[in-house]
């Protein structure tokens, strides 16, 4: 895991970006909302929606790493732990995937951090629709 961070770092210095990819692992409950738009590194939720993610970087699972959210009145962050398994290709062999899950509390607007095994931000907004 150390040798991909790294790379990832060194990749980043000469390319300007590791792809880190948030997969959704489940829609919100009807009549809520839940997005993830990648390209902004944004999350819209409705309170009381949990989402899960597949957290990958370069297609491998994103392995060790800590989620933090800014404000937890907002927004709670952990890590979640799936009875599943993903194709790694940096090893040749099926590895646990890499998964987050994401409770939206209240209306509001904070910032989700990885960090470890990669390094990326996602601004998540809480809606009352």
């Amino acid at each position: 895991m150390r040798g991909r961070s790294a790379l990832c770092m060194v990749l980043t210095l000469l390319t300007a970006a590791c792809d880190t990819q948030l997969t959704a692992l489940n829609p919100p409950p009807g009549g809520f909302r839940g997005e993830l738009d990648e390209n902004e590194n944004r999350v819209t939720m409705s309170p009381g929606v949990a989402l899960a993610f597949r957290c990958t970087i370069n297609g491998s699972p994103c392995g060790d790493i800590s989620v933090e959210v800014d404000d937890p009145r907002l927004v709670t962050a952990e890590r979640g732990f799936l009875d599943e398994l993903s194709y790694d290709p940096d090893v040749a062999t099926e590895t646990p995937s890499t998964s987050i899950v994401i409770v939206a509390r209240r209306a509001g607007v904070t910032t989700l951090r990885l960090s470890g095994a990669v390094d990326a931000t996602y601004e998540v907004e809480v809606v009352l629709d």
